[in-house]
């Protein structure tokens, strides 16, 4: 089996947004990293620590995606190290588009130089959103250069990023096809939030995709949900 194909072993995690979103720090990732461990999480199963939206701000001259400095003082490589030194896998997000949700750089027309700055970076995980500003005419596009960028990395270094895709929209949407050929997982539905509606719509998804998925697709990948929200307050 190709392993930049198919995800192996699971992608349980952590993601930053539902609690941090633009909040997040590199003490935060530390922290939850560090909480990983001393918790139990990280023996369960649990490896990915996720960033979301917001840890960039710029590109540098030569293009190169920017950290924000003052969030992210030591850089993503040292992030990253810091984050596999508790046995851990560390991830990033970005946008197919101009701009991210949040208005932060995207990587259209970046693709190939951001996948290998992630692999000099030694992340382990990306985050593919969707979001506003110019993009590729074709929703694979940005796709196949990202899974290009990062099939290169593999080749080079051995180490092997996970590839996540926003979802195709409509389930007549082309690209139910061709993205099990290109991402190791995929999401299914929209943002999560805490309510009882929420899950309904969750279960309702899934149990049409695995319907699906069964008579439509000969070679499958990871369908995702957006995320499981937990906080210490009572659904509504």
């Amino acid at each position: 089996r190709d392993p930049t194909r198919s995800c192996v072993l699971s992608t349980w995690g952590f993601n930053s947004w539902n609690f941090y979103h633009c909040n997040i720090d590199e003490q935060s990732v530390m922290k939850t990293a560090d909480a990983f461990v001393a918790n139990g999480m990280a023996k369960a199963g649990y490896k990915y620590v996720n960033i979301d939206d917001c840890w960039m701000v710029e590109r540098a001259p030569n293009g190169e995606i920017q950290p924000d400095p003052v969030r992210f003082p030591s850089g993503m490589k040292a992030l990253a190290d810091y984050v596999h030194s508790k046995g851990l896998k560390f991830g990033l997000y970005t946008a197919q588009a101009e701009f991210t949700c949040q208005k932060r750089p995207g990587a259209f027309n970046h693709e190939a130089q951001d996948a290998a700055t992630y692999c000099k970076w030694g992340i382990d995980y990306l985050k593919i959103d969707g979001c506003g500003g110019a993009r590729h005419p074709n929703r694979s596009t940005s796709w196949q250069l990202f899974r290009k960028g990062f099939d290169d990395c593999y080749q080079k270094t051995g180490h092997f990023i996970v590839m996540s895709v926003e979802s195709c929209g409509s389930m007549s949407d082309a690209c139910h096809w061709y993205t099990p050929e290109l991402a190791n997982l995929w999401r299914t539905d929209g943002d999560v939030q805490v309510g009882y509606a929420t899950c309904c719509s969750l279960l309702v998804v899934l149990f049409f995709l695995l319907g699906y998925m069964e008579f439509r697709f000969v070679k499958l990948g990871q369908k995702q949900c957006d995320g499981i929200h937990c906080q210490q307050r009572p659904l509504q």
